[in-house]
């Protein structure tokens, strides 16, 4: 009986007897994985909680002055909105911190 040839051997084992090809397993890399906070998620959701508020704090108090309903709510969706960004932003940070 003959001796099986390398390629054969290979193929057995799962292996390809070309190199490079893909059938070719390399080890595993292992390495450090930062883990960070995603800080646009944050800042977009304490925005749009700020505007929410915004809009149900104009809508629900009556008109008093010489002010409109509709500029009382860009007023107050504005000012809540990027407040509500920043905020979104500070959590984020300290999520991070913990982490590290």
């Amino acid at each position: 009986m003959s001796e099986p040839s390398p390629g054969v051997d290979q193929a057995r084992q799962g292996r390809s007897s070309k190199p490079g090809t893909p059938d070719e397993r390399s080890p595993a890399a292992y390495g450090h994985y930062r883990r960070a906070p995603r800080y646009r998620a944050f800042a977009l959701t304490g925005v749009v909680i700020g505007l929410v508020i915004g809009v149900v704090l104009a809508w629900s108090q009556p008109i008093t002055g010489d002010y409109s309903r509709t500029t009382i709510v860009a007023y107050l969706a504005a000012s809540l909105g990027l407040l509500g960004g920043l905020l979104g932003l500070g959590a984020a940070v300290l999520v991070e911190r913990r982490r590290s």
